[in-house]
């Protein structure tokens, strides 16, 4: 499926902007494309993404812009909620409906049945993920080598999914279900749905697949991966845009006053009660994320603009 064109590396990208950009990817484009239009729309360099959404599912992809990108790992282990539609009785070597069909049969999946294998999917699971996936196997993508025609066996690896809710079933032109499911890092909803199939004594693949929400960042507050290619896409994009301290809602938040915080910005810790990885605040500033041990908090990363405007002061 072809992506965007390629970003004219003759644009001048000079601006520094920090901040979260949660955007509603559609479908075809691949994440590293959506990087791209942020980019462009932006006039800016420094940005990423944190966790792949499969080119064929849309829905919420987190962009993070200059110094969100070192706080991405803490997107990245929040839960995601996806909403998925499984077809029974086809399989597909990608496990979705964008993949040539390798088989074909006659499939009956009433509700009832589903609801009652669910359960064996729910915790902590073994799970592989699909030989089309981003996954490395002795050093390369599995995609790289399913692309070429190898051979790919990639290991089984434990995930955590918290929840699987029926929304609806039917059956035009195959039993298909609408599920709700909740995960955690590295769940492969494609995987999820093959596996349902050999659950049920058939075979499945994921026909269709929305990512609702990561973490505390929801699909209805997502801007449009198409409003970033119209004419008025920067100015959206930048009213979009989110403070750097939703990327650390999770973590546990320390404040300090002006004087520690001139030495925190320098690598200085200073003292603290709590233990562990901990957000590091001096009023509405991020400073960066903190190491609570033996009294102290000692920083770990500290944001380049916080040092600036508190090196400022």
């Amino acid at each position: 499926m072809p992506g965007d064109p390629p970003r004219d590396d003759g644009l001048a990208l000079a601006k520094e902007i920090h901040g979260i950009l949660v955007v509603d990817k559609e479908s075809g484009p691949t994440s590293h494309d959506i990087v791209h239009r942020v980019r462009r729309a932006l006039g800016t360099r420094r940005v990423g993404h944190s966790g792949t959404l499969d080119p064929f599912a849309r829905g919420v992809l987190v962009i993070c812009l200059g110094d969100a990108t070192r706080l991405a790992e803490y997107i990245v282990r929040e839960t995601k909620v996806y909403e998925a539609e499984v077809m029974f009785g086809i399989q597909t070597d990608t496990d979705d409906a964008t993949g040539e069909v390798l088989r074909e049969e006659p499939a009956e999946v009433a509700e009832q049945d589903l609801v009652y294998v669910l359960p064996q999917f729910i915790g902590e699971i073994e799970q592989v993920p699909p030989a089309y996936s981003a996954v490395k196997v002795d050093g390369v993508r599995a995609y790289h080598m399913a692309r070429k025609g190898e051979a790919v066996e990639v290991a089984s690896r434990p995930v955590h999914i918290y929840a699987i809710e029926v929304l609806g079933m039917g059956s035009d032109p195959r039993p298909r279900a609408r599920l709700r499911i909740t995960c955690g890092k590295g769940t492969y909803i494609r995987s999820l749905a093959r596996d349902l199939g050999v659950a049920l004594a058939t075979i499945a693949t994921c026909s269709r697949l929305t990512r609702t929400r990561v973490g505390g960042f929801t699909i209805e507050e997502a801007i449009s991966s198409h409003d970033l290619l119209s004419d008025d896409g920067p100015e959206k994009a930048i009213a979009a845009i989110q403070p750097l301290g939703r990327a650390v809602a999770s973590l546990p938040r320390v404040d300090i006053d002006e004087d520690q915080a001139a030495l925190f910005v320098r690598g200085n810790g200073s003292a603290g009660s709590l233990a562990g990885e901990v957000a590091v605040w001096f009023g509405d500033i991020l400073l960066g994320i903190g190491f609570g041990a033996d009294g102290v908090v000692r920083p770990r990363k500290v944001m380049s603009a916080a040092q600036r405007a508190v090196e400022g002061q």
